[in-house]
């Protein structure tokens, strides 16, 4: 009640710091009713899932800060100031690469270095790049505190040491076997802010926080073959050489070449050998019952396999210099291995039980001529054969594997053929036979497969799959761009790739105009279509009938002209160095959001519906012209040197007029300015307020003259001056609009050139408005800005009074705190 009688129905801000218990908001949530509607709660915590989504709330996820920012804020910290001092620059950058952007890194280090002489410094940074600070560790350890238990620790700890930039689901499926309720463990560090899945899947983990993890290990015991895990590479060598490793490890990680290359390890290590690949003996691993994951990369191991480690879930073995895996090491319990770069011939021979195994990956492994068979693998979900270029034939009893996935083909060059069994892969979702140079037929089992999302066959020539008469519904007739000779091949159709794809990608197939079939209504779920580096010069009449396609990709087809009539469902477009493409039209998401199109190179492009249009001038609208007292006749035998942003190279072309989204802009060279435009000199930015006497606003025009700064060094430093943009302000209207001109004229020498630009704003305008124009052109210079505005029918009123405002090319006010912001053009 003592709560409520002081707060009672009043407007108060109530801010809860740290918050790790759910009582605790629900008691505070109790007394929403006391409270005036007005009043504001504000709860930091690192559990995320604390708040119950019936309640309503906003969440600010707190990001690390970018590298200036850290400099800034370390510098505070450790100089008093926002830059470091002479002489400590260098020093101050290699501590904030060390904090990642962690505000609470950042603050600690900067005061313990604080007053210090560099010598200290260089010092002190060459223990923290080994041994994360003591101070910063200690604080984040709070997070690890609060987590509810052992197996959420132990998780934390696995994936600090061993799993982190791996796939969140390869992930997922080793831990489960290591015997972790992995799913919720990993959810809870999410919640705690411990860990994020990136946008490709990954666990990724901040760099203090990951150097956490390992500090605590490295705090089991000083004895580093009495710890739980061993990921430096130096300590794994040590403990495997001289044979000192407990049952107390259950990781180890070893890459011998970073190893090699670790000028502080080579006192440990025999360097007068030419062998990279130094041999440990198996022996090593007898006493270490409790391994679960091994991982070594390019490590030889000698002995016998007998007394291996039998618990073991993940062998990542790397460059294993084997030629077959010998019969006495156990491989029952594993659930993932990973072999790849190995030199093995072969797997093993006869059938191998393998209960457990859910990951096999073998790519890269060039000896490799024949798979093992599949018939003991009954859990296998993954298996990647990715490069394998002697590998001839994929065992018949691939059938067998019901709960397989992923099946990875690519680039292996001596395939021939598919096992026709292939159909039994009910569960099977993704296939890659990207670049099977030697692929002769496909089977038409392949159509059986429902379950089948994904098809990528890239890099499949037009005389490699020929029809076979006997196999006239053979897959192989789907298609039909692989069929060198027409004469001998029946009426191809599409109608039997399985209709549940939903990613398709035809990349480098040799594909023409006349090689589509007529038909591809069979795919009604189909997403992704990635047609790239084919020579089409126009879209198939059959991508309309795919109603489904939401991202389609053409990159370097370079014999592409036009893109017309798409889906309206596309909501992403790929047209990268399509040289040849010319206009692209659609009716989709692409026209309220036209970034979503990646058109980099393109040449030739003078249209893209609801972005731009790119004309002659001597063909541009007479009104737009007469504007700027411009006829057809005034820019007869005139050229301008343009910069083209959408190929990336400049040309001498005719003035070109450039229609983007409500604004009229062209380049033409000398001073063109209208005689009654209003004109300032040297001067990037000016306000002025509309006067009451000007009615029914039609549009702005604005004329710059620019040259070549003396401060530009060369002609073509263009990644500095290539950013040009106008940005107009309605200050009154809290309204900002900025154009980056797709097209932009390039001044020779001391050259002048006039951009003269028209702005429609309708209602955007009206009596007793604020208006400022800022003119950024890095690395020219402004000699002369003008402006005009356009009145009721069309007739010219004078700008009164206008103010130079010299910003120092800062844009005026502060866009984060601006209601509206648009942004037109690139």
């Amino acid at each position: 009640m003592m709560i409520e009688d002081a707060v009672g129905y009043k407007k108060v801000l109530l801010v809860l710091d740290d918050v790790d218990d759910a009582d605790q908001i629900d008691t505070i949530l109790g007394m929403t009713d006391w409270l005036n509607p007005a009043s504001k709660i504000i709860i930091t915590t690192r559990h995320e899932s604390l708040l119950r989504p019936s309640v309503p709330h906003k969440v600010l996820k707190l990001e690390v800060l970018n590298k200036m920012d850290s400099l800034k804020l370390f510098s505070w910290h450790a100089f008093g100031e926002d830059h470091p001092w002479e002489g400590y620059l260098e020093l101050s950058e290699r501590v904030v690469l060390q904090c990642v952007g962690l505000p609470l890194a950042l603050r600690v280090l900067g005061s313990a270095l604080s007053g210090r002489r560099p010598e200290i410094w260089g010092s002190a940074l060459e223990k923290l790049e080994t041994i994360p600070d003591g101070h910063v560790i200690e604080k984040l350890k709070l997070s690890f505190d609060t987590l509810e238990d052992d197996h959420d620790k132990d998780i934390f700890l696995h994936i600090a040491h061993f799993f982190l930039g791996m796939d969140r689901d390869d992930s997922v499926r080793i831990l489960d076997g290591c015997g972790f309720h992995t799913i919720i463990g990993m959810q809870n560090l999410i919640d705690r802010s411990l860990l994020t899945i990136s946008d490709l899947n990954k666990l990724e983990m901040h760099r203090l926080l990951r150097d956490l993890g390992r500090n605590i290990v490295r705090m089991e015991s000083l004895d580093p073959g009495k710890r739980s895990r061993l990921w430096n590479n130096k300590n794994s060598f040590r403990v495997l050489n001289y044979k000192t490793g407990t049952e107390k490890i259950e990781g180890i990680s070893l890459d011998m070449p970073i190893l090699m290359e670790d000028k502080s390890a080579n006192h440990s290590i025999d360097t007068s050998s030419s062998n990279s690949n130094y041999s440990l003996g198996t022996d090593a691993f007898t006493v270490m019952r409790n391994l679960r994951v091994l991982k070594l990369n390019d490590v030889n191991l000698i002995g016998c396999f007998k007394e291996f480690p039998k618990r073991l879930k993940w062998l990542s073995w790397r460059k294993c210099p084997l030629k077959s895996i010998t019969s006495d090491l156990s491989l029952e319990g594993l659930v993932s291995i990973d072999m790849r770069y190995s030199s093995l011939q072969q797997t093993w021979s006869g059938t191998e039980v393998l209960r457990f195994l859910k990951i096999l990956n073998l790519s890269h492994s060039w000896e490799l001529t024949r798979t093992p068979s599949f018939a003991g693998m009954p859990r296998l979900e993954k298996l990647i054969l990715k490069g394998c270029v002697k590998l001839v034939d994929i065992d018949e009893s691939i059938g067998y594997l019901q709960e397989i996935a992923l099946l990875n083909l690519k680039y292996c060059k001596s395939i021939r053929k598919l096992p026709r069994n292939i159909g039994k892969l009910e569960s099977l979702k993704t296939l890659d036979i990207s670049f099977c140079s030697s692929l002769e037929s496909l089977p038409m089992e392949l159509n059986m497969i429902d379950s089948l999302k994904v098809l990528r066959a890239d890099g499949i020539g037009l005389n490699q799959i020929v029809c076979n008469t006997n196999e006239q519904k053979s897959l192989q007739a789907l298609f039909s761009s692989w069929i060198s000779k027409p004469r001998i091949s029946p009426e191809i159709s599409w109608a039997f790739l399985p209709s549940s794809l939903m990613s398709l990608s035809l990349v480098g197939c040799r594909l023409s105009d006349g090689s589509f079939p007529k038909k591809f209504s069979n795919l009604p779920l189909l997403e992704e279509l990635d047609l790239s580096e084919n020579s089409i010069s126009c879209l198939p009449e059959w991508i309309k009938s795919l109603p489904q396609l939401q991202s389609l990709s053409v990159k370097s087809c370079k014999m592409l002209k036009s893109l017309t009539e798409m889906p309206n469902s596309i909501s992403e477009l790929s047209i990268h160095s399509c040289s040849s493409l010319e206009i692209v039209t659609y009716q989709s998401l692409l026209l309220e959001y036209p970034s979503l199109v990646h058109d980099y190179n393109c040449d030739s492009l003078v249209m893209m519906q609801g972005d731009f249009k790119l004309e002659a001038l001597e063909n541009a609208d007479p009104q737009m012209l007469k504007r700027f007292g411009l006829n057809p006749e005034t820019v007869e035998n005139t050229m301008v040197k343009m910069d083209l942003f959408s190929s990336y190279k400049i040309k001498m072309l005719p003035p070109q007029g450039l229609y983007e989204q409500g604004i009229f802009s062209t380049f033409l060279p000398g001073n063109k300015i209208p005689s009654w435009f209003t004109k300032l000199e040297n001067v990037n930015a000016v306000k002025f307020n509309i006067s009451q006497p000007l009615k029914n606003i039609q549009g702005l025009s604005i004329a710059v003259v620019y040259t070549s700064s003396e401060s530009a060094e060369n002609e073509f430093s263009r990644a500095y001056w290539r950013k040009q943009e106008n940005i107009v302000q309605n200050r009154t209207k809290d309204l900002k609009w900025m154009h980056y001109p797709r097209v932009f004229g390039v001044p020779e020498g001391n050259e002048e050139i006039t951009w003269l630009s028209h702005w429609k704003f309708g209602d955007m305008l009206q009596d007793g408005d604020e208006i400022s124009i800022l003119v950024r052109l890095n690395g020219l210079r402004v000699k002369e800005l003008g402006i005009d505005i356009l009145c009721e029918e069309l007739s010219n009123c004078k700008v009164a009074s206008p103010v130079p405002l010299f910003s120092n090319d800062n844009v005026p006010g502060d866009v984060s705190q601006r209601g509206s912001v648009f942004k037109i053009g690139r």
